[in-house]
């Protein structure tokens, strides 16, 4: 009987010290979503957000309910209701491609000032974060972003030849101790998250202990950007 108690007790601290898995990709009308309008689903499509720019209202996956198309020199940004040092963030997207040199798409997370994650798609399809002085490659074996295909350049991805592959990317944050983050990719027509990476400890600028993160950036505005979707954002607070 000892041995069984003693073996209960054991199972128990285990369970008390396991880390929480990452949450699935919750549902945009979650009422946990701290994001208002993540599915830009308002009378205005942009309410709560800040648009400028070549942004638009689109119709979404599968012709479904609407999207932000956020063209070149575009740029949607948000503020966070409550600032947070740990949190999950996902976001669906999908990139045109990109002049050689460019990149498709650059997302930011500040604290109010310069960015402190930047993660951007390059021209070869490549999803890198930024760092001062160099770009970082976190997946590895990581197969290319399937370019999505809109002649028309309006969003509409709907003529003869257009192709709309959607992505969902999620982002863990801590950064109560020694801050990092964590990404995971899920592929088009999937919310399984088949790509994850190991911790990142690369910032775009210094970031300190306790380093709360207060908005989130949609840029399109570099030399060489190309247009993007941007669907469903969800941010959920673990703190």
């Amino acid at each position: 009987m000892k041995t069984h108690r003693a073996l209960l007790v054991f199972s128990l601290a285990l369970l008390g010290t396991a880390q929480a898995s990452p949450p699935p990709f919750p549902s945009v009308d979650s009422p946990l979503n701290e994001i208002a309008n993540g599915g830009f689903e308002a009378p205005r499509f942009s309410q709560g957000w800040n648009a400028n720019g070549a942004v638009a209202p689109v119709r979404g996956e599968g012709g479904k309910g609407v999207a932000a198309f956020v063209g070149l020199g575009g740029r949607l940004d948000i503020h966070f209701r409550r600032p947070s040092q740990r949190f999950t963030l996902f976001y669906q997207f999908a990139v045109t491609q990109p002049p050689r040199n460019g990149r498709a798409l650059t997302v930011d997370l500040r604290d109010g000032g310069p960015p402190l994650i930047r993660i951007i798609i390059t021209a070869p399809g490549q999803l890198a974060v930024n760092t001062p002085d160099r770009l970082v490659y976190p997946f590895s074996n990581f197969d290319p972003i399937r370019w999505s295909i809109d002649s028309g350049g309006d969003g509409s991805f709907s003529a003869p030849g257009d192709q709309l592959n959607v992505y969902t990317l999620r982002i863990e944050y801590d950064g109560a101790d020694e801050p990092y983050y964590r990404l995971a990719l899920a592929e088009p027509g999937s919310r399984n998250f088949t790509r994850q990476t190991d911790k990142i400890y690369d910032f775009m600028n210094p970031v300190q202990t306790g380093q709360r993160m207060r908005s989130l950036f949609f840029l399109n505005v570099t030399d060489g950007a190309s247009a993007s979707l941007i669907d469903n954002v969800v941010l959920l607070q673990t703190e």
